[in-house]
């Protein structure tokens, strides 16, 4: 078998186990927060009338774990098979929107879950470099690891 599709192979191999294994990822989180009654939190906080249905949240967090799990293995795909254009657009969207995060808030109560990323050394060089201010011999840039947060919060007043 040639070596390009070898890579293929492995490109398609990753991706389709990433799926299966987000998928089951995705519906543990959903029946972990259904469990604990996070789907009530809408008509217990008075955002939805009684016996009205609405689109499960513990649903939406699962499929915002899959996309998270797919994004990371589409990146790490296209870099193997050094589709570089991609793998640089995927991490440069991974970036933006790590920064970004998801939160849901139902009034008195509310939920945030992110994936932060801290910029890497080559981005903080280039930015103490091109962008510090003339007055500053550096700007303090974060550079800290990826970290996924999860928080709740509930409003006393």
């Amino acid at each position: 078998m040639r070596p390009m599709r070898r890579k293929q192979l492995g490109f398609v191999m990753l991706v389709v186990l990433s799926f299966v294994v987000g998928k089951l990822v995705a519906g543990l989180v959903r029946s972990l927060l259904a469990g604990v009654g996070f789907d009530r939190i809408p008509g217990a906080v008075g955002l939805i009338p009684a016996g009205q249905t609405t689109s499960a949240p513990s649903r939406w967090a699962g499929t915002a774990v899959l996309v998270a799990i797919m994004l990371f293995a589409v990146t790490e795909a296209a870099g193997q098979l050094q589709f570089n254009q991609v793998s640089v657009m995927v991490a440069q969207f991974l970036l933006f929107a790590g920064q970004v995060g998801l939160g849901l808030n139902f009034g008195k109560i509310g939920a945030d879950i992110r994936w932060e990323t801290g910029f890497s050394d080559s981005e903080a060089g280039f930015i103490n470099d091109n962008i510090t201010p003339d007055d500053l011999d550096v700007v303090l840039v974060d550079t800290s690891h990826s970290q996924f947060i999860l928080s709740f919060y509930y409003k006393f007043k």
